[in-house]
């Protein structure tokens, strides 16, 4: 049944059914069990196992009726769930809730266990049942959002449309599902009987920065704080399998956390950035935005993401590259220079990595007609020492060796928002590439590449570059080298 259509017209939001239980279900294994706190922290991401287990307390919980999902329009793809449970207080003569009995007799897996517990403790120490004095509430079990579709509000959406829901079961109870309906992948569960009780309150366990927020603005009450750090998984703490960052491909949801460390860090920080005084020049800042933006529709560019807060806080912005062809003998950054950029600033910049392009002669070098070339890598200045910038480059050198089995996915510039509509679509590049290339104007990226084992093939000094009659190196205020270097993939 649907329920309402976001105001974009992009989504919808409906009841779980048969139809889209298994993309619902899709969504917590490939999103929910990777990324949510709790799930690493005992160990579900690494046992495919238990996250069956697990997935079959959600095909459970969508017996009761109440779960919903938000479904993208134009593909027709679950991309957005709330698995909601109906929980009644524990009878006198068990005196064991529904995932205390779950956990029991119907799982094996330790890591399963392990979550589960954790689910049962906090409900313990909420204490729902006395504390409101009532019989019967709607849990929000499992929150998940596929990566991609995240910071659109569908999650909060779902949370308040589920309050209502369940605020409805007092005038006409939800129509429960039958265990055929979920056909035969789940005919082995045994039918039980439907809870009749009237929920009079809803909760949530909120793991996560985006997720508390939504209890705030949603008027949840807090009962409880618990820090991960105090719960285990074989020895160790939640808190220490979490980590603080996690590295994935850059997609519509986190490309503008990812401009926003190219604006804001990158390009005031960075030598010949600085040395042009390109940080000074917002406009001129917009055009190698938009370089970067570009350069993003490869599909393999890379982000940093704060597990805590959610944020982006470092991206290699990596460019796909061919071999200029014959009728026009211009590089993608030559071409962009000419159709793209008028500001003097951005011209110099990118001026300067034509030449040490042209310097490393790469596909006459090599004997190659196509490149990955790390455009950009930048980090935010509180995210710094943390080693993210080498884990983005051995990353990015990582994904471009998978093109050799096949393309990735490329994004679509309307992937880019209405911002970006401007852009012309261009034809995706399919050529194999078989070098990875950099230029390394920092003490730490050069270390980088060293490291990662990059060739050094030219060093070049930014005293020989002038912007407006002045060194690069005066407008950084010392003399410093750029390296230009690659790696065979």
């Amino acid at each position: 049944m649907e329920l309402l259509t976001t105001d974009d017209g992009k989504y919808r939001i409906e009841s779980m059914s048969p139809a889209t239980l298994e993309g619902a279900l899709n969504v917590v294994r490939e999103d929910f069990f990777q990324d949510e706190a709790v799930s690493i922290g005992a160990g579900i991401d690494k046992d495919p196992e238990a996250g069956e287990e697990l997935i079959e307390l959600c095909v459970d919980a969508v017996l009761d009726g109440l779960s919903l999902v938000a479904v993208e329009i134009a593909s027709g793809k679950v991309v957005s769930v709330v698995f909601n449970k109906l929980q009644e207080a524990p009878s006198a003569s068990s005196g064991k809730t529904f995932f205390e009995t779950f956990a029991e007799e119907r799982c094996k897996r330790p890591a399963a266990i392990s979550l589960i517990d954790f689910m049962v403790d906090l409900d313990a120490k909420c204490n729902y049942f006395e504390r409101y004095g009532v019989d019967c509430l709607c849990e929000l079990m499992f929150l998940g959002t596929l990566r991609e579709h995240r910071r659109k509000g569908l999650a909060k959406l779902l949370c308040k449309t589920s309050v209502k829901q369940a605020k409805k079961l007092k005038d006409k109870p939800a129509t429960p599902l039958r265990i055929e309906d979920l056909g035969p992948k789940y005919a082995f569960m045994k039918p039980r009987k439907p809870v009749t009780k009237v929920p009079q309150l809803c909760t949530g366990l909120w793991s996560a920065v985006g997720s508390k927020k939504i209890g705030k603005d949603l008027g949840f009450e807090v009962l409880l704080v618990v820090s991960l750090k105090d719960y285990s998984f074989e020895g160790i703490p939640y808190s220490d399998r979490v980590g603080k960052y996690r590295i994935e491909s850059l997609s519509a949801a986190t490309l503008e956390g990812s401009l926003k460390v190219m604006r804001d860090d990158f390009f005031q920080d960075e030598n010949v950035c600085t040395g042009v005084g390109l940080g000074k020049d917002p406009v001129a800042i917009e055009e190698m935005i938009e370089l970067s933006a570009d350069a993003a529709l490869d599909g393999l560019s890379l982000v940093a993401v704060e597990i805590a807060s959610g944020e982006v806080v470092a991206v290699a912005f990596n460019k796909l590259q061919v071999a200029p062809s014959e009728s026009s003998g211009k590089s993608f950054f030559e071409t962009f220079i000419e159709e793209r950029c008028k500001r003097p600033k951005s011209r110099a910049v990118i001026d300067f990595m034509v030449d040490v392009d042209a310097k490393c002669n790469h596909f006459e070098r090599y004997g190659i007609d196509s490149l990955v070339e790390l455009l950009f890598l930048g980090t935010c200045r509180e995210h710094r020492q943390k080693g993210l910038a080498k884990l983005l480059c051995k990353t990015s050198i990582e994904v471009a060796k998978k093109l050799k089995d096949g393309p990735i996915t490329p994004l679509k510039v309307e992937d880019l928002g209405p911002k970006y509509a401007f852009m012309k679509p261009r034809k995706p590049i399919t050529k194999v590439p078989k070098l990875f290339t950099s230029m390394w104007t920092a003490d730490g990226t050069k270390k980088i590449g060293k490291d990662l084992g990059f060739e050094v093939l030219v060093t070049v000094s930014l005293k020989d570059y002038f912007f407006e009659g002045k060194r690069f190196s005066d407008g950084l205020g010392f003399v410093t080298t750029c390296e230009g270097a690659a790696i065979k993939i």
